[in-house]
């Protein structure tokens, strides 16, 4: 008889991402979808890592709430890019994919 013992890779399961990105707009309110850039971090247990940050999304204006198009729902789709090590192997490289959804102020 066999037995299976289940295999941590990280001392917890916590996993916190931050960023900090900029996204450029070429036609707000338009078809056009924006694009995002920037850099961030992931940690998962004890280890930190250096992340790239691209995206794309679109702002949907909401006219007549707080005068013109000030006012508007933004959704987007990010890719934090990063090289992992696991078990002492070679490094690769990690997608980690997230949505966002918002509302959007212009001022």
């Amino acid at each position: 008889m066999s037995s299976v013992t289940r295999a941590e890779i990280f001392t917890s399961n916590n996993l916190v991402t931050y960023e900090f990105a900029g996204a450029f707009d070429y036609a707000p309110g338009g078809a056009m979808p924006f694009f995002l850039f920037g850099v961030g971090g992931v940690r998962e247990g004890e280890e930190t890592h250096f992340a790239a940050v691209l995206g794309i999304g679109k702002r949907i204006p909401l006219p007549g709430f707080l005068g013109s198009n000030a006012l508007g729902f933004r959704y987007d789709i990010r890719d934090q890019i990063f090289s992992q090590v696991i078990n002492n192997s070679d490094p690769f490289i990690v997608h980690n994919i997230t949505a966002t959804l918002g509302l959007q102020i212009y001022f």
